[in-house]
């Protein structure tokens, strides 16, 4: 298999607000991670990977940078309508992370804080993704800036997401394309999954074996064992031919 995925419920809560989608012929993956409480949750993460997945599995023609720009400004639309219409001034929104693989090259849209990893043969993980959250945004700020924020912003977490699919009318994704080799794993994590693991892990975890399912069924193991507080999904794709890289788009 070049594609695999797995989702659980885990430990805690009562229902699953993670949603995923892996393309069997190996062309793109999708990951979400809903929020505004149980089922407003559930149902943003699914409305974005479906609007995702049915943009790019109509349009498949088109360019790959095209069809995530497109395809997020999408689903932003279907979940901010969504929330508009039908939660009465309710939270709403989702993470969404996905990747289109195409000749040779991954090609990354994301936003919020599920994360994208590459793992090169014989390299622990790199992080492709940028984490949309408070503490992520604030690394990024002069000394004065930082305080200001902190100050203002007192009693937030610092996992607070500061972008998402569906609360604004639009959205400011991140993007990212760059050249797969032979052997090249991509992985695809929510928070759930990826806070009980740590990148010397990752890379035993997915050097054990070839088999993509039993490497996702291990992640998932081991996030339970390690008391799963949150709802927990994983997708991965290997690559077989190969390439340099990356670049922003």
């Amino acid at each position: 298999m070049l594609v695999a995925g797995r989702s659980h419920i885990g430990l805690v809560r009562k229902t699953n607000e993670d949603e995923y989608y892996c393309d069997g012929r190996g062309r793109f993956l999708i990951i979400a991670d809903g929020i505004g409480g149980h089922q407003n949750g559930h149902i943003a993460s699914q409305l974005a990977v479906d609007e995702l997945h049915w943009f790019i599995e109509e349009n498949i023609h088109l360019p790959a940078e095209d069809l995530l720009r497109e395809g997020f400004q999408r689903a932003n639309t279907k979940v901010h309508s969504y929330q508009e219409n039908k939660t009465n001034g309710g939270i709403m929104g989702t993470t969404l992370t996905a990747f289109i693989i195409r000749d040779g090259k991954y090609y990354l849209g994301h936003l919020g804080d599920s994360r994208a990893y590459i793992l090169h043969q014989n390299s622990l993980p790199d992080q492709l993704s940028k984490d949309h959250t408070f503490w992520a945004e604030l690394e990024n700020l002069d000394e004065d800036m930082r305080q200001a924020m902190l100050k203002n912003r007192v009693d937030s977490p610092k996992n607070t997401l500061m972008r998402a699919i569906g609360p604004e009318p639009s959205c400011d994704p991140q993007f990212l394309s760059g050249e797969l080799s032979a052997g090249d794993i991509l992985l695809l994590m929510t928070d759930g999954m990826y806070r009980y693991t740590n990148a010397e892990e990752m890379y035993e975890v997915v050097s054990y074996t070839d088999d993509l399912e039993e490497v996702a069924l291990r992640f998932e193991q081991l996030a339970l064992e390690r008391g799963a507080r949150d709802n927990l999904t994983i997708v991965l794709y290997r690559q077989e031919g190969g390439g340099q890289p990356c670049k922003i788009f």
